[in-house]
């Protein structure tokens, strides 16, 4: 295997599944006729989004492989427990429409009642008309990418994944969509991937038998695909099938696009949007086989340029929602490798086409390095609002910077440059000028109770120059008063609303309330927030009064991390690992009516924890990690403060 040729696959698959969601969000669910009356045959992008929040179809492929990231096999309670870790608790990530209406809503609340799969997905548990909804196949695109070459693997993955929501037909779904990504690889022909991945598909399925009808009919009428979109709505419209977004449908317009498409990339997607119903998830899905198949090479920058490398995800960690397509596909390439006991180093920021990481300016990227020719350049630490396009799928950060941290760059022909960091206060804050350097840095000196939204370079000559790589260095210092404390606004959400975030937070579970005597933290079913990105602590300490608080450190996600704490009334040491949780009492604990603190510093590869007046020493470090709050259920407490040095 060449690394850098399945790479080069990996991306151009990825980024056109990313090209297809943006181009097909705008009209979701319109008719044909509809989106005709809007834009009138328009084959570019319908709307500009600038930075795009974020959306289902790449939420799944982002997250749902995360359990390969530490092992070699995988099995479909690994992926259930991926979903319940990384998934806020019914918000954002996908489309919580209700129990019995929306599949995957269905499906997590089987696996938080202890339903595995493949009967968390199954129809006998859940009804046939929810089990064939199109959610298998949206989501199965990241198994293309860790097979490109191997359908058997491919299948085989999309297998363990989809059969955690979905049953029969969207199973058989999940199998073409990741099948197709893998054998594109290997071909240069459409039609010969269509008719490869049948191979790996139940013959005696209706999805099998409907691709083989529409590529008939492709053949009897190859002169316009629109007599085969009739053709469609006629005899396999959602009018025929049950529930919201029956699979069979968009198989067929995706068989049309891909047959009318004639190995065109572009012409491929703009069939599939103008046909209508589910867009973004059609055209996504079309996106990652058509860029396999043709590569970036072959796909226009007009459709590449204004996405700007940005994959943004609404996940319940937040750092790991501030993502970029060209880094993101390296994971799934080494992930790919390591499947196969090759482990491949690859730290290079700029050596994919179009790959910006996000810096904003008039820069391109050029032989492996980012050519930078305007006054300034700037990336986004923490997305406010105002950033960010919408807010569909309720996406929530957590900074990728922190006063204290360092910024580095690696430079090249730089004359006379100055690096900036800016709050979400608007505070802007300069380093020394550098002239004629080429590896800069600059400690971050923001107010510990700041958030960092920008960073990034100001060029104080009109000279071009490079920028080769870009390193951030964590030592954060945050102290945190909660009285008052920021609210950001984003909108519009899926439903028309707007939404609320608390500040670098994210909110996996549980309610908030933020007033001028702290952070109000509670829910019937209790709760979970974490911030930060991973790095190191020495200290870790809140402020709290009530009955229920545990300060959560080395987290990884919702289901693996470790805290200390107050439960009622016991001090515990809790370490919950794949969503088990091993509990050990420390002590009786009891105040009333008082603030409380607990202090957990790193001592030795040692914990040493005070509450109040007692100390402890538990075997374990604050490591490379983020850091949470959880709280039980049916407690709710107040948080004054927090503090991480």
């Amino acid at each position: 295997m060449d690394y850098q040729k399945y790479l080069y696959a990996v991306y151009s698959s990825w980024l056109g599944k990313i090209i297809g969601i943006r181009l097909g969000a705008p009209v979701e669910n319109y008719s044909s006729e509809k989106i005709e009356q809007l834009y009138h045959g328009k084959t570019g992008y319908l709307v500009d989004y600038d930075i795009f929040a974020s959306d289902d179809d790449s939420n799944g492929p982002l997250f749902f492989f995360r359990s390969l990231l530490d092992k070699n096999e995988l099995t479909s309670d690994d992926i259930a427990n991926t979903m319940l870790g990384y998934i806020q608790r019914y918000q954002g990530f996908f489309w919580w429409g209700g129990e019995g209406i929306s599949t995957e809503h269905t499906a997590y609340l089987n696996l938080e009642r202890g339903i595995k799969p493949p009967f968390s997905g199954k129809s006998s548990t859940n009804g046939i008309a929810l089990s064939e909804q199109i959610g298998g196949q949206i989501f199965s695109d990241c198994w293309g990418y860790l097979s490109l070459g191997d359908p058997i693997q491919a299948k085989e993955f999309a297998i363990k994944a989809s059969c955690i929501s979905h049953d029969g037909n969207g199973i058989q779904g999940g199998i073409f969509v990741a099948a197709a990504i893998s054998l594109a690889y290997v071909n240069d022909n459409i039609v010969d991937v269509i008719n490869q991945t049948l191979n790996y598909l139940d013959s005696d399925m209706e999805y099998y038998r409907v691709v083989r009808v529409i590529m008939d009919y492709y053949y009897q009428h190859p002169e316009n695909w629109k007599d085969c979109l009739d053709f469609i709505q006629k005899n396999y419209g959602y009018d025929k099938y049950p529930g919201v977004c029956h699979i069979i449908p968009n198989a067929c317009i995706m068989t049309m696009a891909m047959m009318y498409g004639e190995n065109d990339f572009s012409k491929t997607l703009t069939i599939a949007n103008q046909s209508g119903w589910d867009t973004d998830c059609n055209c996504g899905n079309l996106g990652s086989i058509m860029g396999a198949l043709v590569t970036v090479d072959n796909i226009d920058k007009s459709w590449i340029q204004p996405i700007n490398d940005i994959v943004n995800s609404s996940s319940c960690i937040g750092y790991l929602n501030i993502q970029t397509i060209s880094q993101s596909s390296k994971v799934f390439a080494k992930v790919a490798f390591k499947l196969k006991g090759i482990e491949i180093k690859d730290d290079k920021k700029f050596d994919l086409p179009y790959s910006t990481n996000g810096f904003r300016g008039e820069l391109s990227q050029q032989d492996g390095k980012l050519l930078v020719q305007s006054e300034k350049v700037e990336n986004f630490s923490y997305y406010l609002g105002k950033d960010i396009y919408d807010s569909r799928y309720d996406p929530s950060f957590s900074a990728l910077l922190y006063p204290n941290d360092i910024i580095q760059f690696r430079l090249e022909n730089a004359e006379k440059v100055k690096i900036f960091v800016q709050d979400c206060q608007g505070n802007i804050e300069y380093s020394n000028v550098f002239v004629n350097q080429n590896e800069i840095s600059y400690q971050i000196k923001t107010a510990v109770n700041k958030t960092i939204n920008r960073y990034g370079i100001i060029n104080m000559s009109d000279k071009p120059y490079y920028i080769i790589d870009y390193n951030f260095i964590h030592a954060p210092i945050v102290d945190i008063d909660f009285r008052n404390y920021p609210i950001d606004v984003y909108g519009p959400r899926y439903e028309k609303d707007y939404l609320y975030n608390l500040r670098n937070f994210v909110i996996h579970s549980g309610k908030y309330k933020v007033s001028d005597k702290g952070l109000r933290l509670f829910g019937d079913e209790g709760g979970f927030i974490s911030t930060l990105c991973p790095c190191v602590i020495n200290n870790y300490s809140v402020s709290f009064s009530g009955e229920d608080l545990l300060l959560a450190f080395n987290v990884k996600d919702y289901q693996n991390y470790d805290s200390f704490g107050i439960v009622k009334n016991e001090i515990c040491f809790i370490s919950k690992q794949q969503g088990i949780k091993d509990v050990k009492k420390m002590s009786n604990f009891y105040r009333e009516n008082d603030k409380n603190t607990i202090v957990l510093s790193n001592k030795n590869d040692k914990i040493v924890v005070k509450i109040n007046s007692d100390v402890f020493v538990i075997e374990k470090t604050l490591s490379n990690s983020i850091i949470g709050l959880s709280f039980e259920k049916e407690f709710d407490c107040m948080i004054y403060s927090l503090r991480v040095d």
